[in-house]
């Protein structure tokens, strides 16, 4: 089994690797990657900030009428983990915006998650997913849509975790 050390200047300890791993550099922290897709930081913190590696682009944000209910606000996004690490648990916040330019309501979801049978189970490095799936919406049903400007929301990320559940 072919062995690789790899020593770095600004933290003064050596690394072994075995033939099946790999050694990254993300955001200047070390990731140790296996070939069977699990990875490890060094050094891991819980308070690492993987908020700016995680995109969220917002496909569409609309008045719907879900089948046979009343109108409703309707949202689909696009998520994508820019990171070098796994995603086991994702939570967002949809503010909704008024015609005023103010909040005026929000929810939580959880577009991925470990136990999800409506989004994704983890969200691996470099992919990404829609939510919901094409053609399909997001609906809130308890926000007042007359006072909604509609279209406008924001997302905020409030909960990340890179490890699965134990």
């Amino acid at each position: 089994m072919k062995k690789v050390i790899i020593i770095f200047v600004f933290a003064i300890s050596a690394l072994q690797l075995s033939a099946d791993q790999t050694a990254t550099m993300q955001d200047g922290r070390l990731v140790i990657l296996h070939d069977d897709d699990t990875w490890e930081y060094m050094g891991h913190d819980e308070s690492l900030d993987l908020e700016d590696q995680i995109e969220i682009t917002i496909l569409e944000a609309k008045v719907v009428t879900p089948l046979f209910d009343e109108k409703q606000a309707g949202f689909r996004l696009k998520i994508k983990n820019n990171s070098a690490v796994p995603i086991y648990r994702l939570k967002i916040r949809i503010v909704f915006i008024d015609k005023n330019g103010k909040p005026f309501f929000e929810e939580e979801r959880t577009p991925v998650s470990e136990n999800s049978w409506l989004g994704s189970e983890v969200l691996k490095p470099n992919y990404s997913f829609l939510s919901p799936a094409k053609g399909l919406f997001h609906s809130v049903d308890t926000l007042d849509i007359t006072e909604w400007d509609e279209g406008n929301i924001k997302i905020e990320i409030i909960e990340i975790k890179t490890e699965p559940r134990e």
